[in-house]
């Protein structure tokens, strides 16, 4: 508490609800160590750690009970889909889901580098220049890409 809200207690700004569900929780955990229910053992907090890991876990407990929208509040999309490996970002969408919104050639762009070098010269032709140079620079070519090299076939043996 400030020295203005202890002279002014109307000037104390209104708690979200989920401040208030963490007031109430952290309340419940000091009470319960301060006042133990009838045939426990009052708790004595001395040490730190075990004061630390009480109050984590107390606040896991309430963190589990919010709704998804206020445990991510004020994080950008970026932040929440760095915890997430690609494979577990895609998990559950169908096929034609995981490419939604993307254009031609960001969608091209998306391909593995196996798949990128099996698109044919002609198809590689009718793409973006901008997306043209980064399939070349990520298959590692410096001016355009190489034809494929074909395997000599032996001739019969004599």
């Amino acid at each position: 508490m400030t020295p203005g809200m202890v002279a002014d207690p109307g000037g104390i700004p209104a708690l979200s609800p989920a401040e208030v569900a963490v007031f109430w929780a952290l309340l419940e955990h000091v009470e319960q160590v301060r006042h133990p229910l009838p045939g426990q053992r009052k708790r004595h907090m001395k040490d730190e750690k075990r004061v630390v890991e009480s109050f984590e876990q107390a606040l896991a407990r309430l963190v589990a009970r919010l709704p998804p929208e206020q445990r991510l509040a004020g994080l950008a999309p970026e932040q929440v889909l760095q915890a997430y490996a690609p494979e577990q970002r895609l998990a559950g969408l169908a096929p034609e889901q995981r490419l939604a919104g993307l254009t031609e050639a960001q969608a091209v762009l998306a391909l593995p580098d196996a798949m990128l070098r099996a698109l044919s010269e002609e198809y590689l032709a009718t793409l973006p220049r901008q997306t043209q140079a980064a399939i070349q620079k990520r298959l590692g070519a410096a001016s355009g890409r190489q034809p494929a090299r074909r395997r000599r076939t032996r001739g019969p043996s004599k």
